[in-house]
């Protein structure tokens, strides 16, 4: 709890100085953002699907890639991330990409996960929301406003069933992971 205090002070400072920055220019463009998955589709990530050899040699190549850094803030990265884009018209959601990342953005990537977590005294949300706001160079009303609108997404998303495009993965998936949800 002290902790969750501590970064819950340096967010809002941060906020305050980032606010300052903002008003002598246009809105920073996120370049950390949080990427809630519809619950229809939990369990099914490549990561999960994949034989774990290939799934490792695969992470393998794409921490090279990057020579180890967090493809979106630098920092020494530890997950490869499976980047998802969705067609909400078709309800297709689609594998774009695998890029490295670092604890603290997958946290952010994670928010919702993240804030169970914090519940149970696993993490500290406040440090991911600082790192939000450090990344993006962007203050507290930015933060929310995003959170808000993720979390709507999500749930009008969650709404619906789904089909999984693995895009340059699929090859990877087994044959029970054919992307079609029951």
């Amino acid at each position: 709890m002290k902790e969750e205090m501590e970064w819950h002070k340096k967010a809002k400072a941060l906020s305050e100085r980032n606010s300052v920055q903002m008003k002598s220019g246009a809105p920073p463009t996120l370049r950390l953002t949080v990427e809630l998955v519809p619950k229809p589709l939990w369990g099914r990530s490549l990561a999960k699907l994949a034989p774990r050899s290939e799934w490792g040699a695969l992470r393998q190549q794409v921490f090279e890639k990057y020579a180890g850094k967090c493809a979106i803030c630098g920092a020494t990265a530890r997950i490869a991330h499976e980047v998802w884009e969705y067609n909400d018209a078709a309800h297709v959601q689609r594998l774009r990409d695998i890029i490295p990342i670092c604890d603290v953005c997958n946290l952010v990537k994670h928010l919702g996960r993240t804030g169970v977590l914090a519940a149970q005294g696993e993490v500290v949300q406040s440090q991911a929301i600082y790192h939000f706001l450090e990344v993006n160079g962007c203050d507290l009303k930015t933060f929310y406003a995003h959170e808000r609108q993720v979390f709507d997404t999500w749930h009008e998303r969650s709404r619906h069933k789904w089909t999984i495009d693995y895009g340059p993965y699929a090859h990877l998936v087994r044959p029970d992971g054919d992307g079609t949800l029951p």
